[in-house]
């Protein structure tokens, strides 16, 4: 149903598995993007009666399916929504999937020409557009060799470091909706010649969409 429960009823005593197809996880899928949480901690016997655990494992080909579940009559658990010893309602599937999506600009505006000295501040947000928590996100920035660093700030209070025109922050985990903005402040060179590109990558474990990770704005001198 709507909230992910789902019953199979009128089944004979034995062992059982139980599937969600591999279709489900395709472009049009209800769980496109997504991975089953198995892939962080090892699935839990399905046969353990424990309600709200993991008890999915990734299958190529097949989607997710969990072990082997021993249904008995009269000898199922009670307090698993609800108190019929028939039924075992403890199989559960976890899944998630977040998609990062960074965008950045710059104060003189991309593709405009600035003059050698000018103070630059470009602005990089880093949203998380769900349906679950980004968790260890890193965000790296290349500054252009012909300007001069000044000073680099995130909005959720992340350190960042700067090291041969290099930044980076460790911006931890972003919650779906939330977004993290870091503005940096360089000065152009008194030499600076050519052409000014300022690139920004962000990542995070098991992402599954990397193809809006990254951009760059440019300024001609």
């Amino acid at each position: 149903d709507a909230d992910g429960r789902y019953l199979f009823d009128d089944l004979f005593a034995g062992r059982y598995v139980v599937q969600v197809a591999e279709e489900n996880f395709q472009a049009d899928g209800a769980l496109a993007s997504m991975i089953s949480s198995s892939v962080n901690e090892a699935a839990t016997d399905p046969d353990d009666d424990v309600d709200g655990d993991d008890n999915g494992v990734a299958r190529a080909g097949a989607g997710v399916v969990s072990g082997a579940i021993l249904l008995t009559g009269g000898d199922e658990p009670t307090g698993d929504g609800d108190d019929d010893r028939d039924t075992n309602r403890t199989v559960d599937f976890g899944f998630y999937g977040f998609d990062l999506a960074l965008d950045k600009s710059v104060s003189a505006g991309d593709g405009a020409a600035v003059m050698p000295e000018q103070e630059l501040t470009y602005t990089i947000v880093v949203r998380n557009d769900g349906p679950s928590r980004a968790f260890d996100v890193q965000w790296t920035d290349v500054l252009p060799e012909d300007v001069a660093y000044k000073s680099a700030t995130a909005s959720n209070g992340a350190v960042v470091q700067a090291q041969a025109g290099r930044l980076s922050a460790d911006l931890g985990d972003i919650r779906p909706g939330d977004a993290v903005t870091m503005t940096v402040v360089v000065d152009v060179a008194a030499a600076a010649t050519g052409l000014l590109v300022n690139e920004s990558e962000v990542s995070a474990p098991l992402e599954q969409n990397l193809s809006n990770n990254y951009d760059q704005v440019s300024n001609p001198i």
